[in-house]
């Protein structure tokens, strides 16, 4: 397992998010199923969230289960290995419904468990 901190995986499903919402900002569904490069860049970025998911201890996963960590890990794992199965609407979807409820679950992982 990677040495690096729980908190900056967090940080880091934090940043795709983040960036996901650049790259779809202003842009229709019907704009956005056009353009591979955004689809692609978005899926990319979910593959981060959910690598990075798995790097979450199972004790802070079972502590948040308002978090969907799994199916964060197999969206990863459906965009790495069954590439081919990639559907825009589903990126959409998650990109558009899925995560923006997250961040404020993120942010609040990271106060209490530095409030100690």
């Amino acid at each position: 397992m990677s040495p690096r901190d729980w908190r900056l995986r967090i940080e880091d499903i934090l940043e795709s998010i983040s960036n996901i919402q650049n790259y779809i900002e202003n842009m229709s569904f019907d704009e956005f199923v056009k353009d591979t490069k955004t689809i692609r860049a978005s899926a990319y970025e979910i593959s981060i969230i959910g690598e990075s998911t798995s790097r979450i201890p199972a004790e802070l996963q079972e502590k948040y289960p308002q978090v969907p960590w799994a199916k964060m890990k197999e969206m990863r794992n459906i965009i790495i290995h069954e590439y081919f199965r990639v559907d825009p609407v589903i990126v959409w979807q998650t990109a558009t419904q899925n995560l923006p409820p997250l961040i404020p679950i993120l942010h609040t992982i990271l106060k209490e468990q530095s409030d100690g």
